[in-house]
């Protein structure tokens, strides 16, 4: 699951059901899946920035927003359910799917890192990822990767780099909050955690070595995945 988040997000798609066949209520699902991911993602986005792929400063707006975006998304969820916002997830996926398959993609040596100089738009990138992984968080990293490719114009991998450092800040955000509610289970969460660093320190090595033109279709593949699964969970 670590490997595949890594290198295209999705990791989720194998945790959540995991998570859930061993009796654990949907909520302790939730927060059980944001320990086990906070510690992959921080792993993988750790790879990112010691590869000078990306610079933790020059997003520090999006992190601090998306860590925003993100609480409040968590608070809310433990209140209703997302069940109705599920339906329309789908449809979003194949959005998405759509966008990656007609992007021209930017030279994978480029460094567009600079380009997050609008903070209004890193504000607002941060705090509408972070809240819907707060909220919800299935097709986060995909689409993430598509809305930080269109708003800053940055190639597959920066992207990636960029959506691992928000999600680090989104997920132990949230994390807070299902602690908080006491919907964390630890054996469980720091047992799949640590497998998890395993398979995100090399799926984010994988990611970069072969970039972004061989990257696409591993993105679309996942993306094309989690578009069917919710297709049949929610609309069958």
């Amino acid at each position: 699951a670590g490997y595949i988040d890594a290198v295209s997000g999705g990791g989720g798609l194998i945790t959540v059901p995991m998570l859930l066949s061993i009796g654990l209520s949907p909520h302790v699902v939730l927060g059980t899946n944001k320990f086990a991911g906070t510690l992959g993602v921080f792993q993988s986005a750790r790879v990112f920035v010691k590869n000078k792929i990306i610079r933790p400063k020059a997003w520090l707006i999006a992190i601090l927003f998306s860590a925003f975006g993100s609480l409040i998304g968590s608070f809310i969820v433990q209140q209703i359910s997302g069940r109705s916002l599920h339906k329309f997830l789908p449809i979003l996926m194949i959005v998405v799917i759509f966008y990656i398959y007609k992007t021209k993609f930017w030279s994978d040596n480029a460094g567009h890192y600079n380009i997050a100089t609008n903070k209004s738009l890193c504000a607002a990138v941060g705090t509408g990822i972070g809240f819907y992984d707060g909220f919800f968080g299935p097709g986060t990293a995909s689409l993430g990767i598509a809305t930080v490719m269109s708003v800053f114009k940055l190639n597959l991998i920066e992207a990636s780099g960029v959506i691992k450092l928000l999600n680090f800040s989104s997920n132990f955000s949230a994390l807070i909050t299902f602690i908080y509610f006491g919907n964390v289970n630890y054996y469980a969460g720091l047992t799949l955690g640590l497998t998890y660093m395993l398979g995100s320190y090399l799926g984010a090595h994988f990611a970069i070595r072969i970039g972004s033109k061989y990257l696409r279709p591993l993105v679309m593949l996942i993306a094309s995945i989690i578009c069917i699964k919710l297709i049949i969970n929610q609309w069958m």
